[in-house]
């Protein structure tokens, strides 16, 4: 953490909010990644059709590892990785509309539904997160003044 994040409670405050996602996205990501077969079933309900469904399964699992070491990064200091956020939230609305989009209602399990509530919870705060402290209008302000496209 810089400086100024570790003297202002308003970020610290963020950084504890980013902490608890980046745990979040984690603790599904691990084990879906290293226990694909296993996950796919606890998340659905039954088997996997194929070898290449949990192939996909465990590819997804990987970007979400990704996801959850990115929110990491924005808590250790999140006045600097306001873009970080902003991606994340995307990609967890991403997830929750491809949820609800491709699972049969009898499909859902406890532990889905526990997903899909978690990362809608977490996106609406990423993005409060992002508007509501000016990080999107800081980021675009600072990319024209530079004359950069980032």
């Amino acid at each position: 953490m810089n400086y100024h994040t570790l003297r202002n409670p308003h970020w610290t405050g963020w950084s504890v909010v980013f902490g608890f996602i980046a745990l979040w996205t984690l603790s599904g990501a691990v084990p879906g990644f290293l226990f694909p077969e296993w996950t796919y079933e606890s998340f659905y309900g039954h088997p996997a059709e194929s070898q290449l469904i949990i192939d996909l399964f465990k590819g997804a699992w990987g970007q979400t590892l990704l996801f959850g070491l990115g929110y990491a990064f924005v808590a250790l200091d999140p006045a600097r990785h306001g873009l970080i956020s902003l991606l994340g939230g995307i990609g967890k609305i991403m997830f929750a509309a491809r949820l609800l989009i491709t699972t049969k209602l009898e499909d859902f399990s406890g532990l889905s539904l526990l997903a899909l509530g978690g990362d809608l919870l977490f996106a609406a705060a990423i993005f409060v997160f992002v508007f509501g402290t000016g990080q999107f209008y800081t980021y675009f302000k600072i990319v024209r003044e530079s004359g950069t496209n980032g």
